[in-house]
């Protein structure tokens, strides 16, 4: 499976302790590169190419600005007001388009959300990937509901999801080119 498609970006994401408002194992740097990781791997399932693309920066952003672990409605809010203008110059560099900040930062505000998003949402498609990539990783804490995955092609990925966490879930530092590397051999 060709996770690069449709860019080759992976260099370009080097995620640090200080970009997160709240660094933590739970909702950080290794929770983070497997939510894009999923984003990755599930677009391109779907053939969703440029939302893809969109949701790999909403994944890179979307827990930045948490202030505890806890259950928060607020936090994808917040990172698309605070982190989402930071990082903005990066996401143009990959090309992101200035016209397709309102989709990111409105699938980034959502995901948080216990709602969904209304089906006659232009940015629909972009929110239900961000929010099934991440739903992926709850697998961490034990709590993933496959009834309220929103792709049914989601539900296939549960056990590479699974297999990709107990790979990451402790141990060295990994770039994001590691995490999109195991989860290409988990795959095979």
């Amino acid at each position: 499976m060709d996770m690069y498609k449709p860019l080759n970006l992976a260099t370009q994401f080097t995620l640090k302790d200080e970009y997160f408002d709240y660094p933590s194992h739970l909702h950080g740097i290794g929770h983070t590169y497997r939510v894009m990781t999923h984003s990755l791997i599930l677009g391109n399932i779907l053939k969703l190419e440029r939302e893809t693309k969109l949701v790999l920066c909403c994944a890179f952003i979307h827990d930045m600005a948490r202030k505890h672990d806890g259950k928060c409605f607020q936090h994808g809010a917040w990172a698309s007001e605070h982190k989402f203008p930071k990082f903005l110059p990066l996401f143009k560099s990959l090309g992101i388009a200035e016209s397709d900040s309102e989709e990111i930062k409105t699938a980034v505000t959502w995901h948080s959300l216990s709602a969904e998003i209304e089906a006659k949402n232009p940015y629909r498609k972009t929110v239900a990937l961000l929010k099934d990539a991440d739903a992926l990783d709850r697998i961490r804490l034990g709590d993933l509901n496959k009834e309220r995955l929103r792709f049914a092609e989601t539900g296939g990925l549960v056990d590479y999801a699974e297999k990709l966490y107990y790979e990451t879930y402790r141990g060295k530092q990994m770039t994001f080119s590691d995490y999109l590397s195991l989860a290409s051999d988990l795959l095979r």
